[in-house]
């Protein structure tokens, strides 16, 4: 059971709550839901905390963090951390953690799904069985995943497992693009991300959010990947202009999106409710038992090296 009173640890989300409880090094916690409850109520929670459990996007700038006194950890859930100011969090001595890795393997196999139901129309072939409106043999004609030229944005943790699993199912050509070249990558880089767009047939989009990656795939991207083209995004949605995307789905200048991820979230689906190209998938790219079995672990280790005064592992600030 989760104590209002007092609280040492706080939670930036109900379903983070969720996730992560019970625990008896948690049970001291409180909830503060950031998509719905005011300044006032994070203050009236303040009261002797000193960890925050949150996700990347949650703001945590230094307003919220004097807002407590007694903070010493912000533990942010996966890779992500464009919500929280490192700097002003090292200013107060305050250490700032992520758990990275943690679920790479579960985006990428849904980035991977995603690439295989758009090319192979899944959705629309059960959408036609379950109407009673498959009435003879002859069926649009695909084009096959495997004959995809693959281009990835991002060879982090979650682009290196969609690259090798690109390869297991026979991908040929696999080509990436990133903010900076690393040489102990195998698969070509491209040091332009418009002409890898270019000479790509599917974009998957693996790169964290923040001002740098900011609207990143942009109408110019988009027109370059093509009517044929395929974006696949399981980054975060601000590195995609959404309403390009929407205008390129529309006149038919990009073949088809399939996304996990959005500008704004929870996603309405209202711009995107009219366009059959289209797959949306409520940023579940890592909710699996595997995926939530590794978070916990990280973020235990974190409050519980907090607690002991060890040396915090996955250390940002």
């Amino acid at each position: 059971m989760i104590s209002q009173a007092a609280p040492r640890v706080l939670f930036f989300s109900p379903l983070i709550a969720e996730v992560l409880m019970p625990l008896e090094e948690l049970a001291d916690a409180a909830v503060f839901d950031a998509e719905r409850d005011s300044e006032e109520r994070l203050r009236a929670l303040s009261e002797g905390v000193d960890a925050i459990v949150c996700i990347g996007q949650h703001r945590v700038d230094a307003a919220r963090l004097d807002m407590f006194p007694a903070l010493r950890l912000v533990a942010a859930l996966g890779v992500g951390h464009e919500g929280i100011d490192l700097e002003a969090a090292r200013a107060r001595g305050v250490a700032v953690t992520n758990s990275p890795g943690t679920n790479a393997p579960d985006v990428a196999e849904l980035a991977v799904s995603l690439w295989l139901a758009s090319r192979r129309g899944l959705v629309g072939g059960d959408r036609i069985v379950r109407s009673g409106g498959w009435t003879g043999l002859g069926r649009p004609l695909r084009r096959a995943a495997y004959a995809d030229r693959v281009a990835i944005a991002g060879m982090g943790a979650i682009g290196q497992e969609i690259a090798s699993r690109v390869a297991g199912l026979g991908g040929r050509e696999i080509a990436w693009w990133g903010r900076r070249l690393r040489p102990e990558i195998d698969w070509r880089f491209c040091p332009d991300l418009r002409d890898l767009a270019a000479w790509a047939d599917t974009l998957f989009v693996a790169l964290p959010g923040g001002d740098e990656t900011r609207h990143l795939v942009d109408a110019a991207v988009l027109k370059a990947l093509g009517p044929r083209g395929l974006v696949v995004n399981v980054g975060r949605g601000s590195v995609i202009d959404e309403a390009a995307l929407v205008a390129a789905l529309g006149d038919g200048s990009l073949g088809g999106a399939a996304l996990d991820v959005y500008e704004v979230e929870p996603f309405d689906g209202a711009s995107m409710a009219g366009l059959d190209n289209v797959l949306l998938s409520p940023h579940i790219g890592g909710a699996t038992q595997e995926a939530v079995a590794r978070l916990r672990a990280t973020t235990f280790a974190s409050v519980r090296a907090l607690r002991s005064g060890r040396p915090i592992p996955n250390r940002l600030a």
